[in-house]
């Protein structure tokens, strides 16, 4: 896999995950400041895909053992401060636009949002695109330095083994356990490390 193609792979991976949180959280905006009751009432349907879709996105083809809090707790903050922009801002500059309005989702007389809420949508927004450009840079630089070492984005396989024998030796000390409580075998050993 060729260097470039590592790193437009995160950024594609990157703008999908801006532009779901956009869509989903955008549409839900809409639908809440519409007007209509039923409309309203449909506002959360949207949040079914846009809660999980971004962070998933992000994450498509990653590595098991990469999928940790170092990258999941950036990206879920990244999404929940899309989300607050996209809620806020999208239904704002529709209701500023209201003259072309064909489909009547706006009530005649509409009043425009607060300026402290336009403020709101404009720092949550840049927040979030912020964490989320640093996150992806750091992504890249992590894959193009395990590409330089080891002609691979992946974990180096001394990595992929020790993790796997981790997993095992727990599994094994939870069944110990278990077994313990059951009274089928002997008190588990204790280790000295």
């Amino acid at each position: 896999m060729p260097r470039n193609r590592l790193i437009r792979r995160q950024l594609t991976l990157s703008l999908a995950t801006l532009l779901v949180c956009l869509l989903t959280f955008g549409t839900t905006g809409l639908l809440a400041t519409s007007g209509s009751a039923v409309l309203t009432a449909a506002a959360g349907l949207p949040m079914l895909i846009g809660v999980p879709a971004p962070i998933l996105l992000w994450f498509r083809g990653e590595d098991e053992l990469d999928v940790t809090a170092r990258w999941i707790t950036p990206v879920t903050a990244a999404t929940a401060l899309l989300a607050v922009a996209a809620a806020i801002g999208i239904p704002a500059a529709q209701q500023l636009g209201t003259a072309g309005d064909p489909l009547g989702w706006f009530p005649p007389g509409t009043p425009p949002p607060a300026p402290r809420l336009q403020r709101l949508a404009l720092l949550t927004g840049a927040a979030g695109l912020t964490i989320l450009a640093a996150a992806t840079a750091s992504r890249v630089r992590r894959d193009l330095r395990r590409y330089d070492l080891t002609g691979s984005r992946r974990p180096p396989q001394r990595v992929r083994d020790a993790a796997e024998r981790r997993r095992h030796e727990r599994e094994q000390r939870i069944e110990r356990l278990r077994a313990h409580r059951r009274g089928d075998a002997a008190p588990p050993a204790t280790s000295a490390g």
